[in-house]
């Protein structure tokens, strides 16, 4: 729980860490010279493409539902990976491509970490009292 809690107010360290409930699904697009949002098949091979694992802390995750302006995130990929996906679609360097997903994704995320420490309490709670009754019965 303690990583857990770290993790969340920190961010992952990497992908292998995040847990299931941050994992989602995404479009895959690309933004051209003179078009943007251009869907892009994913080719046989490339099916980790259609998702995304989110690694930013809590906090930017709520700073992003908040923003009522937004009803897309975009992420994306590095530029040695950038470069990569610009030969594999035989496409110039200026193309950049990225992941969407829905910020309603995100709020789902927020909502799996509420539950996680609603249930953490729960059980915790019950694990006081005991600790507590203990410690009384020590001070008689």
């Amino acid at each position: 729980m303690e990583n857990w809690c770290h993790y969340e107010l920190s961010g992952y360290p990497n992908t292998d860490s995040v847990p299931k409930y941050r994992k989602i699904s995404v479009r895959f697009v690309a933004d051209g010279e003179f078009r943007k949002n251009i869907p892009a098949e994913i080719p046989d091979g490339y099916q980790f493409l259609n998702y995304h694992s989110v690694t930013n802390p809590i906090s930017s995750l709520l700073k992003l539902t908040q923003q009522k302006e937004h009803q897309v995130v975009s992420f994306e990929f590095t530029s040695e990976l950038n470069r990569k996906l610009c030969e594999l679609y035989n496409q110039t360097s200026d193309f950049t491509f990225k992941q969407q997903a829905s910020v309603s994704q995100l709020v789902d995320i927020e909502s799996a970490v509420k539950e996680k420490i609603v249930n953490w309490g729960m059980h915790l709670e019950p694990e006081l009292k005991k600790i507590l009754m203990l410690k009384m019965r020590n001070l008689k």
